[in-house]
Formats: C-alpha cells, structure tokens, sequence
C-alpha cells in the first residue's frame, strides 16, 4: 500500500544452517517405543501423577487444596495413617514442596500433619519442603527451577516437585506472555527431570465450570495430564474428582470425600458419595423414545449433563448401540461443511 512501510522479509536459514538434534530427539522411533511411565501418585487406583507431566489441584478459596497436596505428599512414605484416597511410591529420589501462600506457623503445621499421617517423626530425606511469603515473585520461581536443579545432584535425581500457589510464580495470571512462559518451563522441567509436577490454582470465584485464573489457568489446564477438581458443599465435605483428563476419570458423583476432624485435627476421608447404577449402553438408549430423532453431539451432551456419563464413555456407549442396530445414524447435508449427524432410535 502506498505510504505503508513493509517489514524487511527475513531470510529463511537453509537446513544445513540448523542443529537439528534436539528436534530430532522427539521423532517417532517405531523400533523403540519408551517404556510406560509408572505412576509416582494415584487417586481411587488411577494414575494422578506420572514422570515427565504436569497435575493441577484446582478449587475455590479454601477448599483444603493445600491439604489434599499434603496428603498426596504422606502417601509416598508407606503411610500408616489416612491419606484421604491417594496412594503413592517415592521412586528414590528427592521431593521438592514449594508453599507460596501460607505463614511459616501454618506451613510448619501443614508439614506436620504429613508426618502425622505417614507414621513417622521426621520427615524422610529425599522430602524437601520450603515455605516462600518472605519471597518476592521473581525470586520464587527462580529459587524453584534452582532447587530443581539443586536437588537433582545432590539427590542423584528427583521423585517429583509440588507448588502450593503456583499463581504466585507470575506477576499477572491474564499475561499471556508470562503465563504461557511460566507453563511451558515448567513442562519442560517435567520432562528434564523425568518426575511430575504437582501445582495448585484457584479458580475463578464463582465458576461452576472449573475454570482456573486466566491464561495461566487455561494453559496449565491444556497442559496438564491430570486436572484435579475440589468441590466443598454446604456441609464442608470435599469432593475431589477429575473429568478433564487425559488417562483417568473420576466422577464427581463417586469421587473420594474428606471433611474435617476437630478430634483428629486434620481433614480425614469420609467415604465415596454413594455411588449411583453404574451407566450402561442403555442408559444412553433410554434417553431416546422409538423414533424420536436428535443430533448425535446433542445427546453426549444430555448424557454427560443428565446422567453423569462422561463424554468418552457417552460416545462410547452410542457407537455400540449404533452397532447393536438400536440407533440409525442419519446425515444431513449442511452448505459449504461436513454433514450434520444425527441419531434415530428405532428400536
């Protein structure tokens, strides 16, 4: 355009100009698949936390996050008291905690409690934990990739690493920039390390859709291999489940409940909500009359919403009824885009 100063075109560098190693260090070796990753924490039988990935403990103010990590933390130790569901194996090497948010009373406190919980009077050597609110924000995440590093020598290697606040790594959570910065150097320490990162995050008040503090939230969220729900109901009992995750699904229906215990002094398991009918196929068919006709991602929807189905396992269940001839699925044209699908019972 006339007027307009156009940006110099930069000179794309020739492959023999770029090292490519390190790109070439994750190409897809068909004769050598790596080994499937252990994992180092589990909640309920399923793995929460595996080698080179990151978790999210996400919830509302006070809703004892802090409490469930610490508890997390006590499962590793052979642990002789409750654990509030989770079961873990220190892999020999060293634990980092990071607290951001708590004094160095209440700290101590929560550190102790894990003790009280694992049976044991000392912590164990490879458990490193370090209260942080003396720390400013640059120094803090900086002082935590170093211990990682730290750690790592004098250890021989790391079991993993938690951060009770990790909001507290960033100076704006809805700073793309920085929270896309921070996101991505912690995965990459994951995977450096070989170990799981365990992070916590509020979430937005009032959301009832899970949703973590701005971009940080959301790239963490996208990120992570586990994201772990807190939910506190009207009677201060605690639900955790996990529904946005990629190799476990808990239900918040049936997921593993703590409240607590003014005797014991600390939050306790209170069983699993009751667990309802486990879903079937016909769950799902059910949701339809003979003949009645629906858009096939309006019915995982209904069965998510309505009956606790998770998607998967909805559009699971919907291609074996397909199979099972109970649903026909019909496509409707639609101009310029795929066909629109939807399902008609007709048994």
């Amino acid at each position: 355009m006339p007027g307009v100063i156009q940006p110099p075109i930069e000179a794309v560098p020739k492959p023999e100009q770029i090292d490519f190693a390190r790109l070439d260090k994750g190409r897809f070796d068909v004769n050598h698949p790596p080994e499937k990753p252990t994992p180092v924490i589990s909640l309920c039988g399923q793995g929460l936390s595996t080698p080179g990935n990151l978790t999210v403990f996400a919830a509302q103010l006070k809703t004892a996050k802090t409490s469930a990590i610490m508890a997390a933390l006590a499962s590793m130790m052979t642990p002789k008291g409750d654990c509030l569901g989770f079961t873990g194996t220190c892999t020999g090497g060293a634990w980092i905690h990071l607290d951001s948010e708590q004094s160095p009373f209440d700290f101590d406190r929560a550190i102790r409690v894990v003790l009280r919980r694992a049976g044991l009077d000392a912590p164990p050597e490879w458990l490193r934990p370090y209260f942080t609110v003396h720390l400013d924000i640059d120094e803090r995440r900086e002082l935590f990739f170093a211990e990682l590093e730290r750690a790592s020598k004098e250890h021989g290697r790391l079991s993993g690493a938690s951060v009770d606040g990790v909001a507290d790594m960033c100076h704006d959570p809805n700073d793309s920039a920085e929270a896309f910065a921070l996101v991505s150097r912690l995965n990459r320490a994951a995977a450096q390390y070989g170990c799981p990162i365990i992070v916590s995050l509020h979430e937005n008040p009032g959301s009832d859709n899970g949703k973590t503090r701005g971009h940080l939230g959301s790239e963490l969220a996208r990120k992570a291999e586990t994201n772990l729900s807190l939910a506190k109901d009207a009677d201060g009992i605690v639900t955790m489940f996990t529904e946005r995750s990629r190799s476990i699904h808990i239900p918040k229906a049936t997921g593993p409940r703590f409240a607590w215990d003014d005797d014991a002094g600390m939050h306790l398991s209170c069983g699993s909500a009751p667990r309802a009918e486990m879903p079937t196929k016909y769950t799902v068919q059910n949701l339809l009359a003979i003949g009645q006709e629906i858009a096939k991602e309006a019915l995982v929807s209904k069965a998510n919403t309505e009956k606790k189905i998770g998607i998967q396992k909805a559009k699971g269940f919907i291609s074996e009824l397909i199979g099972d001839g109970i649903f026909k699925v019909i496509e409707k044209p639609r101009p310029r885009t795929n066909p629109a699908i939807f399902l008609e019972r007709v048994v």
